[in-house]
């Protein structure tokens, strides 16, 4: 006879582990995404300080 009981707590503790795994993923993703939207806006501020000059500006 089949342990329909065991069976439901054994698919729960995986699929609590998995979302416990896509929590950390995202979570690790997040940070990620953080790190880099950091990055792109400390260079866009970079280029607004020192704009590269154009080809029409003489040097000085």
């Amino acid at each position: 006879m089949t342990d329909y009981e065991a069976l439901y707590y054994a698919s729960q503790r995986k699929l609590t582990h998995t979302i416990q795994v896509l929590e950390q993923e995202l979570s690790r993703l997040k940070e990620f995404q953080c790190r880099c939207e950091e990055q792109v806006l400390l260079s866009d501020l970079e280029l607004t300080r020192n704009p590269a000059q154009s080809p029409e500006q003489p040097e000085t």
